[in-house]
């Protein structure tokens, strides 16, 4: 009777069961996620600056509103594709 009792505690060497899913790959469908985010945030930014050129009637702020929306997109591209040459670099440095 203890012997059952306690062969019911053993726990197994190794994992048993699972996905054969990892951390890399869930990160790497999350960031895959977040970079087709920001083009499509890019997209939109673009073409709302370009509505607000087109709407502007020759308006000058109404210009330099829309001139700057279309900076701060171009300027957010940049930062999103140096963070994730950041990541990249980094994750293939680690491994």
């Amino acid at each position: 009777m203890f012997a059952l009792s306690a062969s019911a505690w053993t726990v197994p060497s190794e994992p048993t069961g699972g996905s054969g899913v990892d951390v890399g790959s869930i990160m790497g469908g999350i960031i895959t996620f977040v970079w087709q985010f920001f083009a499509g945030l890019a997209v939109i930014m673009f073409i709302v600056a370009g509505v607000q050129f087109l709407s502007s009637s020759g308006d000058p702020n109404k210009i330099t509103l829309a001139r700057n929306a279309f900076i701060w997109g171009v300027v957010g591209i940049i930062v999103a594709v140096v963070a994730f040459s950041i990541v990249d670099v980094v994750s293939k440095i680690v491994k």
